[in-house]
This record gives structure tokens, sequence and C-alpha cells, in this order.
């Protein structure tokens, strides 16, 4: 074997690949920083086709792609240029990431790096020419600056996640409140964390000892909460919440029932009323009799063949129990009345869920009607649908729960934009 030409082959192809296409992008940056990912070493006027992919928790593979043609000095600025084809149109630094689609499962390995537990989502970017690869790199997208303290809380009966920014003062912290699926969202909880606000991943259903789904939910654990922050050397004692769907229900009955422990509250995807008689309970009683979830027999939706092509829609069964029951309705109506502090409100008009634009709407009727003078807002959004959260994530409106397909409204494209314009207000409102 002649290893001088194996050696002389090796360096060759060294060689090549360092001057071949590289792509820059700024390392580890936080899931809602913009990027400006840059392509360079291309041909002149080049086309390629850009891939960027993400396995997720449940090992599906998201994927999105675009084809762009670098200009005269072989760069392609992604951020800079709209794609000639791909999953989405227009120049978007971030389109690739979250017009991700929904593409396979991918089998586990024992090789699979643990990034969850880094807070970390790792994009793999391609770039082909023609079925060639050419260029790749993974860009770790962080839920976690470095200098975030995380401390795991069992104390008390209560389980979550606390996220400390390094301060010199005591400072308020925001209490995260997660929907119907229960557990931690500490996703969000890192990422307001990250901008310099402590934030709390409280569970109040779905892990441990708690109750396994959102019924019998004793809001005295709540009290033991705001308790357990007043003690805590690191937080001032000031609370604010930000809840999602349930979660935004359970932050609006907070204010209402305790309004002098809550300072602050954002509820994306709010309900005016209490879906549930059994899901907030004080001294062991439910607090609000639940709304009327109205089924028409004889035109029942429910019937139909369920299948993601035609996936189940609940807000209907919601509107008509406001319509038709009004009376029951009022009844199972959040005193908002009772709140003391500003609030702000997030919906999308095509939530599929529930009309979660009209019950933000009765929220602030009630408000004037009741003559109430707290500071309030309301960011709605017609066209998007249920899924508002952090900015740049790939989203689907059609989901399978439990076997049933359900329909959650809106697009990509406009909860995406929904997601960015509300993630920025919601930042702001924390830090006013």
């Amino acid at each position: 074997m002649n290893w001088k030409l194996i050696c002389i082959f090796c360096f060759c192809q060294a060689m090549v690949f360092a001057e071949g296409p590289e792509i820059h992008c700024v390392e580890n940056p936080l899931l809602d920083d913009e990027l400006a990912i840059e392509i360079v070493g291309l041909k002149s006027d080049q086309v390629v086709h850009v891939e960027v992919s993400w396995i997720d928790g449940d090992r599906i593979q998201w994927v999105s792609e675009g084809v762009f043609q670098a200009d005269s000095e072989g760069i392609v600025e992604i951020a800079k240029q709209e794609p000639i084809t791909g999953n989405y149109k227009g120049v978007d630094p971030m389109g690739l990431f979250w017009s991700m689609e929904m593409c396979n499962v991918i089998p586990s390995s024992d090789e699979d790096e643990d990034y969850c537990g880094k807070y970390c989502l790792p994009n793999e970017l391609r770039v082909f020419d023609g079925k060639k690869l050419i260029a790749q790199k993974t860009i770790c997208r962080c839920f976690l600056n470095d200098d975030i303290e995380q401390i795991w809380v069992e104390d008390d009966g209560l389980i979550g996640r606390l996220f400390l920014p390094p301060t010199e003062e005591p400072m308020p912290v925001v209490i995260i409140l997660t929907g119907s699926n229960g557990g931690l969202q500490s996703g969000t909880a890192a990422m307001i964390a990250s901008h310099g606000i402590p934030a709390f991943a409280l569970a109040y259903s779905g892990i441990g000892e708690l109750p396994p789904t959102v019924e019998d939910i004793p809001l005295e654990y709540f009290e033991t909460a705001f308790e357990w922050i007043k003690n805590h050397p690191k937080l001032s004692g000031e609370v604010y919440l930000h809840g999602t769907s349930r979660g935004a229900e359970l932050a609006l009955v907070l204010g209402s029932y305790f309004p002098d422990k809550i300072s602050k509250i954002v509820a994306v995807a709010p309900t005016s009323v209490v879906l549930s008689s059994d899901s907030w309970l004080y001294n062991d009683e439910p607090i609000l009799p639940a709304a009327p979830f109205f089924i028409d027999l004889n035109n029942d939706p429910f019937e139909d063949d369920n299948s993601r092509e035609n996936p189940r829609s609940i807000r209907i069964h919601r509107e008509r129990g406001l319509i038709l029951e009004r009376e029951s309705f009022d009844l199972a109506a959040i005193p908002v009345e009772k709140i003391r502090c500003p609030i702000l409100l997030v919906s999308g008009g095509d939530d599929q869920l529930g009309p979660c634009s009209t019950y933000a709407k009765l929220i602030l009727e009630r408000l004037d009607d009741h003559n109430s003078t707290i500071k309030r807002e309301h960011l709605d959004f017609p066209k998007a649908g249920h899924l508002i959260s952090e900015p740049y994530f790939p989203r689907c409106n059609v989901y399978c729960s439990e076997g049933m397909w359900m329909n959650y409204g809106g697009t990509p494209e406009e909860d995406e934009h929904a997601s960015r314009e509300s993630w920025k207000r919601t930042l702001e409102f924390f830090k006013e």
C-alpha cells in the first residue's frame, strides 16, 4: 500500500473541502434571535437548494427547503433574499425555521444526544448543488442563556423549575402556567429568564403526585406558591402570570380570586368563562359552574369520520353554548372585574379550539361594565389559530391528541406573524 499517495490524496480532498462552500451563522443563538445566515464560497450566480431539518422529542422530523441564487461573488444571504421556490414566500431571515413541516418518524439511536436537557433545538442546515451535498452545519438554537441559574423545586407540594437571570436586586417573577397537556412549560420560562426576567415554570397537573389532568385543581396550591415566592431571597415577592389556553383561564381565575397577589397577567388564547366545573376548586368546592358545551345530536361533527384530512373542531360547540344557552354561559363567567393589575390578552380569530377572540372581547366588556380602571390590552390576530407561542418555531394546525385528530385553526404563516408580534409585546409588558 502506497501510504504516500494516500496522504497526498487525503490532503487534496481536505483542501477541496476547505475551499468549498461554507455556512456562516452565529453560534448557539437564542430561539427568538433573528439569524443572518450566509452561504459563501459558491460560484457566481450558482443556484443551490437549502434544507433545514429538526427532530422533535417524539422523533418526528420536520423539514423545510428553499432554492436560492448566489450573487456575483458567490454568496447567498438568506436574511436578505427571497427564495426562488420553497416553503415560504418573501424575504424572511427565519422563514426556513418556522415553515418546517412534519415529514416522517426517525428511529432513535444510542448515539442521540440529549439536547432537551440542554434546552437546545439542533437544526441541521444542508446546502445541495442538485443532489450533491456541498455544505452543512448544525445550528443549536437555545431556549436558555448560559448565565441563567436553574433551580428544581419540589417543596411544600409544589413542583416546578425556577429560572433566575443574574441580578443584584430581588426581582418580580413570572409564573408560567401551561395548558391542558399539563407538566412544565420550561421552554417559555427559560426564554423569558434569558431576557432578564425571573420565571417559574409551575406544574399543576400531569406530573408527580399532582392531579393527572386539569380536574380538581385546588387554588390553595397557588397560594402556597405565592408564599414560597415571597420567601425566596432572590425574588421580590411580586408575581406576574403567563398562561396559555387552559393556563390563560387559570391566570385570569387567579387574578380574580387573589387580586392582591398578582401584578401583571398575560393570557394567550384566553377564555372568559370556566370551561369545566371540576377544574378549579377552593375549599374543596368548584368556584364556578362550567360553561355550556352544546352538541346538536342531529348534526354532530363528532360523528363524522375523523382523520388528518378531516380533523375535528370543537369551537362550534362552545359557540353554540354561548349563543343558545347564554344565561348558563354568563353564570360561568370569570369575575375579571376583581382583577387589580394590568392584563394583556392575545387571541387568534381562527382558533378552532374555542372562540378566543370573542372570549377576549367579553372579558373587556365585563371590565367596562364594572367600570374597571385597570390597564388592559388585546392583541387580536384575525387569521391566526390556537398555536400562538414563541416565534421562529414550526407549527402544524392539525394534531392527533389521544387518538383524535384536532383542528387548531390558523396557518403556519398567520400563527408565526401572531407569535412574533405577541412575543415582542409580552417581553415589553413584563419589563414595563
